[in-house]
């Protein structure tokens, strides 16, 4: 399977970079709230600040990124709210950084996302169940590759945990003829590509379950992270689930490949009805563990000496036998070791997606010459 190599780069340098040990501060930053909440002055400021913290670095990077291209193309992540800034905000800061001969275009009004859930409200190993579909018309495509046929594209967002909405994006626009050159964020680690012996894993989980699902064409469409996660947590779920939730598992598996491989968007409402349904599911699991984990405390606290205490005890060293509490907006995360749950129900707001007319369309890509934000 063929290796994507990442032209662009993250603010603060990505996971291995002393620069991210911040990364989870922005979450509660007020100024990050504001941005995510319609306030374009504050996207602005917000994305400017993170690339002061290392200005000279950034400045590197992007030169690096862009050396040699005729034109640069950078394109802002459509947000599910529609009222997250950042990315347009940043879009147009590196456009403007890198001068003339450099372009952005307004995700939010070139396309349109289909999917209904934001996914700050769903639980890190929940997300692979949540795709994300955008859509457009044809003439947005035609008009971006007519206009700029030799430009280089750089795909722009705010936050990268599992990447799952901006490598989506980038995946949509390649499909449709773009050939993007890299990613550019402000905090977190992009991992396009599934490394072969987490596909051999999939493949071997999918094979051994009898569950009808290609691993490697699947694999193409998910990053690094959710790789990892389908590999362990849903596995590992899979395995301790009873038979009516094995044939729900199943069931998401093959729907989640019918849309990121098939790009059968139909599928999406039966995803999101089966997704609630694991949700459920794990809720139901993650509160029945604490019950059984509060019966055994109590039952150790009145007998300290009991083999009960003692198991307690060593379960404790190795991490287990406590209720997951960990924030499910981490950063940067990797692990392999999380467990699945629910932080909250999941709720699927109904919405019409309409695709404006083309003349609307072709209005949404910027030149900044010709006039203010788009």
């Amino acid at each position: 399977m063929s290796q994507w190599v990442n032209h662009g780069f993250s603010l603060d340098g990505g996971h291995n970079s002393t620069d991210s040990q911040d990364a989870n501060a922005i979450l509660i930053d007020p100024l990050f709230k504001k941005a995510k909440n319609d306030d374009k002055e504050a996207a602005a400021s917000l994305w400017e600040r993170e690339w002061n913290r290392n200005a000279a670095e950034n400045e590197r990077r992007l030169s690096e990124a862009t050396a040699g291209a005729q034109e640069v193309i950078f394109i802002s992540v459509p947000g599910t709210s529609r009222k997250n800034r950042i990315p347009l905000a940043a879009a147009e800061f590196l456009a403007l950084k890198v001068g003339n001969r450099a372009r952005f275009i307004n995700g939010d009004r070139a396309f349109i996302p289909v999917h209904t859930s934001m996914m700050k409200s769903i639980s890190r190993g929940e997300r692979i169940f949540h795709p994300r579909v955008f859509e457009t018309t044809r003439s947005v495509f035609k008009t971006i590759r007519e206009t700029w046929p030799n430009a280089r594209f750089f795909v722009v967002e705010d936050l990268l945990t599992t990447g799952n909405s901006a490598h989506s994006f980038q995946r949509y626009l390649e499909k449709n003829g773009l050939n993007i050159s890299g990613m550019i964020a402000m905090k977190g680690e992009y991992e396009p590509n599934v490394a072969p012996n987490l596909v051999k894993k999939i493949d071997k989980f999918f094979k051994q379950n009898d569950i009808p699902v290609n691993a490697e064409k699947l694999s193409r469409e998910l990053t690094g992270k959710e790789a990892q996660t389908l590999a362990f947590q849903v596995a590992a779920q899979y395995k301790k689930a009873d038979l009516e939730h094995q044939n729900l598992f199943r069931k998401l598996f093959e729907t989640l490949y019918d849309i990121r491989v098939n790009d059968n968007h139909k599928a999406l409402p039966e995803m999101n009805r089966l997704s609630a349904d694991l949700s459920r599911y794990l809720q139901s699991n993650q509160k029945r563990k604490e019950e059984q984990h509060e019966n055994i405390t109590s039952i150790s606290s009145n007998h300290p000496e009991s083999r009960v205490s003692q198991i307690l005890g060593s379960h404790s060293e190795r991490g287990t036998g406590q209720p997951d509490t960990a924030a499910t907006a981490e950063i940067g995360s990797t692990s392999a070791t999380d467990t699945l749950r629910n932080d909250g129900a999941i709720k699927q707001p109904t919405r019409t997606s309409t695709v404006p007319d083309t003349a609307k369309r072709l209005n949404t890509i910027a030149r900044f010459k010709d006039g203010p934000d788009i």
